[in-house]
Parts: C-alpha cells; structure tokens; sequence
C-alpha cells in the first residue's frame, strides 16, 4: 500500500505528536485521530482520503524524524514484513509498524451529537503570543477565559496564587453569557491558527480550525462555570 503525507499532513501529524507519542491509522478512515493518555485532549483531522490497511506507530515523533532524512521521501506500507519503507532516489529506511493493542487511541466520538454550546467565541492566531509568556521563568500552569464588562478576555496564571504575574489578553469580543473557565496550559497543544472555540456544559470545550478541516476537544478543569 503506497502512502503519501503531504506537508500540511506532517505538520499535523508533528502537533498531534505532542498530545500522544503514538497514533493508529486506520483502515477506511479518512481521519488523523489522537487522544492523550489521561484522555482529556482530543484531535481529529480530515484527510479527504482513506487508507486500505491499519497500522500503528509507536514513537511518531521518532517516526517524523527519519522523514527529515529524505529529501523527496516516498512511503509504503509492507504488509508482509509489518512496517513501512521510506525511500527516495538512493536512500531506504524500513520502519516496523506497532501492534493496534498497544497504542492508546480514541475509539469513540468524543463530543455526543445532542450537545449544544452555551458559548461560543474567536481565538485568532496572534493570541497564541501567550506561548512566549508561558515559556518565562513563570510559566504559569493555567489558562482562564471570562467575561468583563460584557467582553470575553483569558488569562495565563496560577489559578492557586493570588498574588502573581499574569498575563491577560482581551479578545475584543462581545458576549451576554456570563462564564468563567480554565484550562491547563500544557494541555493547549493545538496547530497555531484562527479557531471558533465552543464551550459545553459537559465540562469540554471544542477548538475548530476556521481554514482546515481540524478539531481539537480538551476538557475544562475544576472551578469552571457557567451562569445565564
């Protein structure tokens, strides 16, 4: 079975290798899928193409890297031998392919259809500034969106420590919905990008990429509520 990642697909496939260090590629699937180990961050990409055979990997990041060996790299899945070859022009790499039962991967849809929304709003590329605060000296471990005055802001802090640095960002966005959640910065581990973020009171929040067809799911922690 010939296999052929676009760019744009490797560098989903590299933030996906943040969230798990492995991923299972199914078979008749037209969707990346991963989930992380304490399955509170899930992500799907729509790929428009399915693959004829399963198979997993292991270590994708390792698995990526032995991609920047090639210049023009060209995949295969082997079958008999259980692993892909990656060649170009005068270079060959084989890599054996995990067993589905060890990898950690997401086997259901992770946002039920009856759910709705009870807020909605824009998160645009350039607040992914906050990454530079984030990796200071402070590095705070939370993030919190709120309303203030009937706009929606978010917060890089340490939702423990009161007395602290924080960064705040306001979204110039207007809401009637009164809410204050937080997430774990670590758990923020999505394709820099513009997303429409959606908010549900099952404690998950929904990040969808407004140019490609990319979705995140990350679970809200405690002390998040709503209020109408």
């Amino acid at each position: 079975m010939k296999i052929n990642f676009t760019d744009r697909e490797l560098k989903i496939l590299t933030n996906f290798s943040k969230i798990n260090a492995n991923i299972l590629f199914k078979k008749d699937d037209e969707y990346f899928r991963t989930i992380n180990t304490y399955q509170n961050i899930f992500a799907e990409f729509k790929t428009g193409r399915k693959f004829t055979k399963e198979f997993g990997i292991t270590d994708l990041s390792e698995f990526l890297s032995y991609i920047d060996l090639f210049d023009e790299p060209q995949f295969e899945y082997k079958h008999t031998k259980g692993g892909i070859e990656i060649k170009d022009r005068n270079k060959h790499l084989f890599y054996p392919c995990a067993d589905p039962k060890t990898l950690v991967f997401q086997r259901k849809l992770f946002i039920p259809k009856d759910y709705n929304p009870v807020a909605e709003f824009d998160f645009k590329s350039e607040n992914f500034e906050m990454n530079k605060f984030l990796k200071t000296k402070h590095s705070p471990p939370d993030l919190v969106f709120f309303c203030e005055n009937g706009e929606i802001k978010f917060q890089c802090l340490d939702k423990r420590n009161f007395y602290q640095t924080k960064f705040t960002i306001n979204l110039k966005q207007k809401t009637n919905r009164n809410f204050k959640i937080f997430l774990k910065a670590e758990n923020l581990k999505i394709f820099e990008s513009d997303y429409k973020v959606k908010l549900f009171k099952e404690k998950i929040s929904e990040w969808e990429n407004k140019h490609i067809p990319l979705k995140y799911y990350i679970a809200l922690e405690h002390g998040s509520e709503f209020a109408w």
